[in-house]
């Protein structure tokens, strides 16, 4: 049920909460990544100068960022964030997590569980807090060795493989398939010809056939829909419209 509707415009200050990140701009895009993660975890870091309009329909919110950095927190629940045009900030406490951004870049990070950035045709940066580890794709090719997590990526011709023993990870390759696996937490992911699939045990489905997106997070009840570029993440119990 859809109660009366608040617009808000938030301003947004830099905060330092930790460690500076560049954020390289001018990547044509950067496509969905999803994370499936176990337990609590939270992300205090930078956030960048920022205006943005959260528009709140009775417990539903929408984020929309036209330019600038965005910091987005839904702890206990799912998280969506689509930005258009610049670089995007996500995290997300004790749930799943879906990051869309458009021309701009994108830091998903995670405690105690394991962080993915991708960047198609860029360079990428990939942070495991116990772990830290750095990805660069120079060329569409690229390894990855997390130390005490045992992952490695390689991006031929855009197809990957992505492997996180005793953790949870997911990569979306631009141009071609992508597939990861992660023992212990039951995570597959497929992309083939912009159609995607993710397959979490007692987790989360991911579909986005031709541009639209289906999150459902089972035992979590999140759905995601995203038909034309809209942007819908619908949370039972918790309601959230991004």
């Amino acid at each position: 049920m859809v109660t009366e509707k608040k617009k808000y415009r938030l301003f947004i200050l830099t905060v330092k909460l930790t460690e500076d990140i560049d954020y390289p701009r001018g990547w044509s895009r950067l496509l969905r990544s999803v994370l499936p993660v176990s337990g609590r975890v939270a992300l205090p870091i930078e956030v960048q100068v920022s205006a943005a309009s959260l528009d709140v329909e009775g417990s539903a919110a929408r984020y929309d960022v036209s330019g600038g950095t965005e910091r987005l927190d839904v702890p206990g629940c799912a998280a969506l964030l689509d930005v258009p045009c610049g670089a995007a900030l996500l995290d997300v406490s004790g749930g799943a997590a879906l990051l869309d951004v458009s021309g701009g870049a994108a830091l998903l990070d995670v405690p105690g569980g394991a962080a993915l950035l991708v960047v198609p045709g860029g360079a990428a940066q990939l942070d495991v807090p116990g772990g830290a580890a750095q990805l660069d794709v120079p060329g569409g090719a690229a390894q990855l060795d997390v130390p005490g997590g045992a992952a490695r990526l390689d991006v031929p011709g855009g197809v990957a493989l992505l492997d996180v023993p005793g953790g949870a990870a997911l990569l979306y390759v631009p141009g071609g398939a992508a597939r990861s696996d992660v023992p212990g937490g039951a995570a597959r992911f497929h992309v083939q010809g912009g159609a995607a699939l993710l397959d979490v045990a007692g987790g989360a489905v991911l579909d986005v056939p031709g541009g639209s997106a289906r999150f459902v997070v089972p035992g979590g009840a999140a759905h995601f829909d995203v038909p034309g570029g809209a942007a819908r993440l619908h949370v039972p119990g918790g309601a959230a419209r991004f």
